[in-house]
């Protein structure tokens, strides 16, 4: 009987192997395409990670609620403009150091004059 035992437990644990390796890679296939189109479609990449967590996102909204894309529209608008407000801090303070640069020449040049 300990042979048979003994049998038993290999092959169960050779299927156990060979599952776990099937699973596996299946998986990096899956983010391995996944990947590829999201760099193809969209010139980003995608950290397993992240991959992850916005699956695990959209099965908690639509299990619990509100509609994943009522928050991405929204994140979507706040992103361009969160944007939009950079790039006009930005365009608003380059303004003001050439101002303050301007003034300063004005200054020094006035100051040569004298």
């Amino acid at each position: 009987m300990g042979t048979f035992g003994d049998t038993s437990d290999i092959i169960s644990s050779t299927v156990d192997k060979i599952i776990t390796t099937v699973n596996e890679t299946q998986d990096a296939f899956i983010f391995s395409t996944l990947s590829s189109y999201a760099a193809e479609q969209y010139n980003i990449t995608v950290e397993k990670e992240e991959l992850v967590r916005a699956i695990q996102l959209i099965r908690m909204s639509r299990e619990y609620g509100p509609s994943i894309g009522e928050r991405w529209a929204t994140a979507t608008q706040n992103a361009a403009e969160l944007d939009r407000a950079y790039k006009k801090g930005l365009q608003d303070g380059i303004q003001e150091a050439r101002k303050r640069l301007e003034n300063t020449f004005k200054e020094e040049k006035n100051d040569f004059r004298d």
